[in-house]
């Protein structure tokens, strides 16, 4: 469930940074229109892996979902696709020297690779497995400690078995071979333990005699891959892929060959459902969205059992409800922090506020507040914010969320981009003062917001009040259950 939460996330974020969808298709761009004045579209493919790229010598084809995905975008193009066999040794050479436009051949994305090719996002999703005798009786990987591992030269699998067995304390024993049928070969024969490649390549290479270990590990996610003078081509099939993904053409793709990818993102970031954690009373809906781009309201939990520490529990039953200063990251200027700590704490006494300071963790290491002031560290917004009278903050996602959802009026300072945008948001609900620019902060400034906040106080506290009761009704982490619910 975690999982599914945290790939409804990343939908939620790739709406914050593209508002409208555009393809390439709208706008040729020299390499496509290149490609397309060639017509044919030069495609690197596997020759040995069944079910992904497989030379059939029955049909003198090429065949596997890889070999339609190339004839999906071929067609796209308007072009022909002209195949050529790679393997893990050839199939970067290939690229650098022009004698293919694309590269669908069982290709992980690393940081490595990312470096030196323009690589496309995510097409299927794999983990790391092992083809196994079942005369052996190897029913997990650690079965297989001491052993022969069986891997193809110029993969990255070596370095991953490496890897795990570092972590669990296993070794390993390694033969590197050209190609995968020859590592069936080496299997059948006993020269090697276990051939180990990514899961639904093992699939093409499963006998009577052998068998794939349930476990797997180290997701591995296939990418199409070009020059890296080629980027616009592979912007170009990153479109194509966002559609097929939301219309469900690359599942029907996987089907067809009765592939299973590991991880599956399509149920969330497609047609189903794109679940977005924002209120609809903070937020209009943009005009560019579909149906469904869910708006669920915010994602929160109540922390119920937090207990102060006495000091904290002390200072709030000693006077009126205080300013609390929570700038979270942003109180990290090292020089310039101290010279801000000191233009809040001289206005707050100006104005006659007590006051909270969280951050500038480095400054108050060593600094003194006044009798009428405390510093804390982590303190849960659900408790904290309802004790204090306003809150001075950078407008973060979570904190500018956490002002509505308790009902607390804003003081923003943002620094960067997002964070001016979530100043607008709570300026245009009525719920905060004027902004103070997090990059020129004056004590005039900061005195001259307090003053605005006193003297408006009540409306913005009674709108934010209002909006309160009115998100945590629409229960967004509730909701977001049910949607998940309703796929899975």
């Amino acid at each position: 469930m975690k999982k599914k939460f945290l790939l409804a996330i990343i939908a939620f974020l790739s709406l914050l940074l593209i508002s409208t969808k555009t393809t390439l298709a709208d706008t040729t761009s020299e390499q496509i229109k290149k490609i397309q004045d060639s017509g044919v579209l030069k495609v690197g493919v596997k020759q040995d892996v069944p079910n992904f790229g497989y030379y059939s010598a029955e049909s003198g084809k090429y065949e596997g979902m890889e070999v339609d995905l190339a004839k999906k975008i071929a067609k796209k193009l308007g072009v022909k696709v002209a195949y050529t066999a790679v393997t893990a040794q050839t199939r970067e050479a290939l690229i650098d020297n022009g004698q293919i436009d694309l590269l669908i051949g069982t290709y992980t994305i690393t940081d490595e690779r990312k470096a030196s090719y323009a690589i496309s996002n995510p097409y299927y999703y794999d983990e790391v497995g092992f083809l196994v005798r079942k005369s052996k009786g190897f029913n997990k990987i650690s079965d297989l400690d001491g052993k022969t591992i069986g891997v193809v030269q110029g993969s990255t699998t070596k370095a991953a078995i490496q890897e795990y067995g570092k972590a669990h304390h296993l070794t390993f024993n390694f033969v590197q071979l050209g190609s995968y049928p020859e590592l069936a070969v080496s299997l059948y024969a006993n020269r090697i333990s276990a051939f180990s490649v990514d899961k639904s390549i093992l699939t093409g290479y499963v006998s009577k005699k052998t068998t794939i270990i349930n476990e797997g590990f180290n997701t591995q996610e296939y990418g199409i891959a070009a020059k890296k003078s080629n980027q616009e081509v592979i912007d170009y099939v990153n479109s194509l892929l966002d559609d097929w993904k939301a219309d469900g053409s690359l599942q029907k793709l996987y089907d067809k060959y009765n592939l299973k990818p590991a991880k599956d993102i399509g149920n969330i970031m497609s047609s189903h459902y794109d679940l977005i954690p924002i209120s609809q009373y903070a937020r209009e809906r943009n005009p560019y969205w579909e149906p469904h781009h869910v708006f669920t309201g915010f994602w929160y939990q109540e922390e119920i059992e937090y207990q102060p520490d006495k000091a904290l529990e002390n200072f709030l039953k000693s006077g009126d409800k205080p300013i609390l200063l929570a700038l979270g990251a942003m109180s990290f200027e090292d020089k310039a922090e101290v010279h801000k700590l000191d233009m809040f704490v001289k206005a707050f006494e100006k104005t006659g506020y007590r006051a909270i300071v969280q951050g500038f963790q480095k400054s108050l290491q060593e600094y003194q507040l006044p009798d009428s002031m405390i510093a804390v560290g982590s303190v849960p917004h659900s408790y904290l914010f309802d004790k204090c009278k306003m809150v001075i903050h950078h407008c973060g996602f979570g904190t500018s969320a956490a002002t509505l959802i308790y009902g607390i009026p804003s003081i923003p300072v943002p620094h960067v981009l997002d964070q001016k945008g979530q100043s607008d948001m709570l300026r245009k609900l009525g719920v905060a003062s004027d902004e103070i620019d997090g990059h020129n902060v004056t004590e005039e400034k900061i005195i001259t917001c307090i003053k605005d906040m006193d003297l408006h106080y009540e409306e913005r506290y009674q709108k934010v009040k209002q909006l309160s009761e009115k998100i945590k009704n629409e229960k967004g982490l509730e909701v977001a259950v049910r949607y998940i619910g309703e796929i899975i």
